[in-house]
């Protein structure tokens, strides 16, 4: 007798066990190119309010760490040849994870449409192993840190006759689909932002207004308002991601919410309360505290590239970090052990808020004019300039404009606005000096992308983002990099480049309340003729008081569930 197991090793979603199988070669080893794939099964099955466990519900209240299988529509395949011929009568069958996977793995037999768990002590007779047995693993959890398990697991087959004390086995490798973070180029389909009430008229009405966006680009699912917090932050508390492995009708995806790592931020447990479900997991780290950098604004995903011999098809993130600071180990130490997307660090010390999305807007290429292919969609970058912003109000003041107001808001929903002029805010040399001194540091962020991704100064477009030092924002605990003495600037007029882009072809920016000079915002048409270089159109939201005056903007106030897919 010879014991004869097979994985989905070509990874087209069926495992084949016919004896021409293409799962046969290679099925004991495993490349980013080939070999069979299993992701972590946690999703809800049952609501984390319906769980009996009092802590740590994202954990113990998940499918995979259940010995029912609870959602098997996520379970990997895994199939036994049929024993053929004469076969003894005692013979007796175990399918096995061995080594480390034994602790972070299930697999479960089916018999009769019904799913039971087995394990090494579990035995198959003989009439079992003349159908074959059909099997399924899953994940019960992430690959948190690889030192302790890299997420490979060996399973064995093995055939036991014990009259004759003889034992054969064979056995075939899968290994376990990284946790992904969402990139641009990934359709929108979700929208998030926090709910409001009668006590935030002004929260209400932003979320109108995305609202209607959303539903104006052909996103059909309304946006989803978290009602369990007032924290407008929607895009710190959570970073939406997704795993994934092949399908018989393409990649059967997963998605898993990243909790930010702030545990004393109670807005992240709305995820557990109003989004956990069959089909969307939750992740939560527990070592970082509350301070700005641990927000997820302060995580982007660069677009998939090919440069200077790495690779990154599933994109790569992108993290900022402080001069004496980064985001928590905890949740960089679980992205960095997925081993695809290695996380890319830059500065954003200089920034009140220190948030990554407020310098870089990753954007599909419409026009493709990008030289970024390789085998991959095209794709620009937008930066926010302060140089530019300057350069406006320069020429609107040499045009005879300087007296205009540099703010054209009023005062609704209670707004601070700032009494500059054009010409007073340029006559002031510290703001020209932290304007420079911004824009310095954001070069060198320009250099080091470019460094890294291979994008070229002509794949980069503008937006003008003005800029003032100390400008009155929160400076409290949250703000853990604040110092009065350092440049920590923020943007006087909303920032551009901190907006969401809901197709290839919309983006939703902050309304700017520039100068209004012959009836035109010029910061607004600015910011349309950038965005119309990459057939980008703009709908401009007033977020002046709900985002703005808080130290972020539009993309900081929302969240969005994009496509997953293929990443291997």
């Amino acid at each position: 007798f010879k014991p004869d197991i097979r994985v989905d090793t070509n990874r087209d979603g069926i495992v084949d066990i016919s004896p021409l199988s293409k799962d046969i070669e290679g099925k004991n080893t495993w490349t980013l190119q080939r070999g069979a794939i299993f992701i972590a099964n946690i999703g809800y099955t049952i609501p984390p309010s319906e769980c009996p466990v009092p802590i740590f519900k994202s954990y113990f209240c998940n499918n995979g760490v259940q010995d029912t299988a609870l959602a098997p529509e996520y379970l990997a395949p895994i199939r036994t040849v049929p024993l053929k011929g004469v076969v003894p009568e005692g013979i007796v069958g175990r399918i096995e994870a061995l080594g480390e996977a034994k602790f972070h793995t299930s697999i479960f037999y089916k018999d009769s449409g019904n799913w039971t768990i087995t394990t090494a002590e579990k035995t198959f007779t003989v009439e079992q192993l003349k159908k074959g047995l059909e099997l399924g693993i899953q994940g019960k959890e992430l690959v948190r840190d690889d030192r302790i398990w890299d997420g490979t697991a060996r399973i064995r087959f093995s055939l036991n006759d014990p009259a004759s004390n003889v034992t054969a086995s064979d056995e075939a490798m899968l290994k376990i689909a990284p946790v992904l973070t969402h990139h641009h180029l990934q359709r929108a389909t979700k929208v998030f932002a926090s709910g409001g009430n009668d006590t935030l008229p002004d929260q209400v009405l932003f979320t109108a207004n995305m609202s209607k966006q959303v539903k104006e680009a052909g996103i059909r699912e309304p946006v989803h308002l978290f009602q369990g917090s007032d924290d407008p932050w929607a895009q710190d508390f959570f970073e939406p991601g997704y795993t994934s492995f092949p399908g018989p009708d393409g990649p059967i995806i997963l998605r898993i919410l990243l909790r930010s790592p702030q545990p004393t931020r109670a807005s992240g447990g709305q995820l557990l309360g109003e989004l956990a479900a069959r089909g969307v997991g939750v992740v939560e780290t527990s070592d970082g505290s509350r301070v700005e950098i641990n927000s997820m604004g302060n995580l982007e995903t660069i677009p998939p590239y090919r440069h200077d011999g790495r690779e990154f098809p599933a994109g790569r993130i992108l993290i900022g970090e402080w001069k004496d600071q980064r985001m928590a180990w905890g949740l960089v130490g679980l992205l960095k052990a997925q081993t695809v997307q290695d996380p890319l660090f830059m500065d954003t010390d200089w920034l009140r808020a220190g948030h990554v999305d407020e310098v870089f807007q990753f954007l599909p290429d419409n026009e493709v004019k990008s030289l970024l292919k390789d085998g991959y969609k095209p794709w620009r970058v937008a930066v926010a300039s302060p140089a530019y912003a300057l350069g406006l109000l320069r020429k609107a003041e040499k045009a005879g404009f300087g007296n205009t107001k540099l703010v054209s808001r009023d005062k609704s929903f209670g707004a601070h606005i700032p009494d500059y002029t054009i010409s007073s805010y340029l006559a002031n040399k510290e703001n020209i000096k932290v304007n420079e001194a911004a824009w310095k540091r954001i070069q060198g962020n320009i250099d080091q992308l470019q460094k890294e991704t291979g994008v070229r100064k002509e794949d980069i477009i503008s937006l003008p983002v003005l800029y003032e030092n100390n400008n009155g924002f929160n400076s409290g605990s949250f703000y853990g990099n604040y110092n009065a003495s350092k440049l920590k600037v923020g943007p006087v007029l909303p920032s551009a480049v901190n907006g969401l882009l809901l197709t290839d072809t919309k983006v939703v920016a902050p309304r700017q309340w520039g100068p209004v000079i012959e009836g035109k915002d010029i910061f607004e048409e600015a910011i349309e003729n950038e965005y119309r270089k990459l057939g980008i159109q703009v709908a401009f939201v007033d977020d002046w008081t709900t985002h703005h005056e808080g130290g972020g903007d539009v993309h900081c106030g929302t969240n969005s569930f994009r496509e997953g897919g293929k990443w291997w």
